[in-house]
């Protein structure tokens, strides 16, 4: 746990309006270079929480990141998908 506490607490640092996900990644991984791209998002999901409560304006961007540096793998179908194509169901025939 300290570990993602200290991840968040960088994301929060450096997150800035504008800023793309990827610049803000490689800001993270520069102060914590043995984060994991998944820890990196458990992270910023944890600073998104964390800033609701503080900094309601950087919730946008934290929010941001942490939706970019998701794999698309973890996605279910029908909850959304952040590059904007869904998976369609199969339809079986009976």
């Amino acid at each position: 746990m300290a570990k993602l506490d200290a991840v968040a607490r960088t994301i929060a640092l450096y997150a800035q309006p504008g800023m793309k996900p990827k610049q803000l990644m490689a800001l993270v991984r520069e102060h914590h270079p043995e984060a994991s791209k998944k820890d990196i998002s458990r992270g910023a999901f944890h600073a998104v929480i964390l800033a609701a409560e503080n900094d309601p304006h950087k919730v946008s961007i934290l929010h941001d990141l942490a939706l970019g540096s998701r794999n698309r793998d973890d996605l279910i179908i029908g909850t959304g998908d952040p590059g904007g194509k869904l998976k369609k169901a199969k339809r079986t025939k009976h």
